[in-house]
């Protein structure tokens, strides 16, 4: 066995072509049918990536409106962003909006949050897209416009750089108290400080580290949320990764195949056998990753795939 009891797995649904073409074939039941399967497997949440349009796809529900239908078909999963790019809604109308669900859901959604990174989906809606100093920077004052809102009695008041709001009775409050923890997504140093401050969870995405950076990001982020006088025990160290799983090897050749990805690309993949799978987590594991949330390529076979996942690779993983 590797890992402990608090390693735990989620579903996260990929932004691909094939997930396009999906929606325009099946519509929201693909959703409905796989949120349900993880569900029923026991996986602690789905993820779902908050975009309008994407240099893979421009066919995307908006992700705040389908968790809100998802959550009112299932009971115990949570549902959540990964992620929310702030600076791209004004962070009062996503402060309610996640509070919203949050009471739909009774108490089960994950904010993942980031700063935004695809100026193609900014300049279309008529969004302003900043340097990426000045997106974090708007990134990190709408975490703070949230959290003010979420948890502060009585009128709300902020004047920051980039946002002001004035007088705000924020009624009703999240379900979960002090609110819906906040997972956040990238690299920089600023994020790593924002995780310390006001993340309840860390989640890159395999292509952005190498393992050597990955156990070097979580130490830090470790380092600084001791000095901010909180527990290191309190972060979720989540990573995403890519899977192409098959108890035949020469099926998962193929199917790796049929994705058309470079070397590069298919090196960060965790793909073969159960038994490879189990291998290749397990690293991330020990370098103090504690939660792995997976895409399934294709996404065809994400409901097959969560049950051999369910079956062969999480109860050797978890103890």
């Amino acid at each position: 066995m590797a890992g402990s009891s608090e390693i735990t797995f989620s579903l996260r649904i990929p932004a691909t072509p094939e997930i396009g073409q999906i929606i325009l074939d099946r519509g929201f039941s693909y959703f409905v049918e796989t949120v349900k399967q993880a569900e029923k497997l026991g996986f602690h949440a789905v993820l779902f990536p908050d975009h309008f349009m994407r240099p893979e796809t421009n066919v995307m529900y908006e992700t705040w409106t389908a968790i809100a239908a998802l959550a009112l078909q299932t009971k115990n999963i949570r549902l959540g962003s990964s992620v929310t790019p702030v600076p791209f809604h004004h962070p009062g109308i996503l402060a309610k909006r996640i509070a919203t669900v949050d009471h739909i859901s009774k108490g089960r959604t994950i904010f993942g949050a980031g700063s935004g990174w695809i100026e193609r989906e900014f300049k279309a809606y008529g969004i302003r897209f900043d340097s990426f100093r000045t997106r974090t920077q708007k990134f990190l004052e709408g975490i703070e416009v949230i959290k003010a809102l979420w948890t502060t009695e009585g009128p709300v008041n902020y004047n920051g750089k980039y946002y002001t709001i004035e007088n705000v009775e924020f009624l009703p409050k999240p379900t979960q108290k002090p609110h819906p923890p906040i997972w956040l997504g990238g690299c920089s140093p600023q994020i790593l400080k924002a995780v310390s401050e006001h993340g309840q969870g860390w989640i890159p995405h395999v292509k952005m580290v190498t393992p050597e950076t990955l156990k070097a990001k979580i130490g830090l982020i470790k380092k600084l949320v001791r000095k901010v006088g909180r527990d290191p025990k309190d972060i979720v160290y989540a990573l995403a990764i890519q899977t192409v799983v098959g108890t035949d090897s020469k099926k998962v050749e193929a199917r790796i195949k049929g994705l058309s990805l470079g070397s590069e690309e298919i090196h960060k993949i965790v793909y073969g056998t159960p038994k490879n799978c189990i291998t290749e987590i397990s690293k991330y594991l020990k370098l103090g990753v504690t939660h792995i949330s997976i895409d399934v390529l294709p996404a065809k076979y994400t409901v097959e795939d969560l049950q051999l996942y369910s079956e062969k690779v999480i109860p050797y993983l978890v103890d």
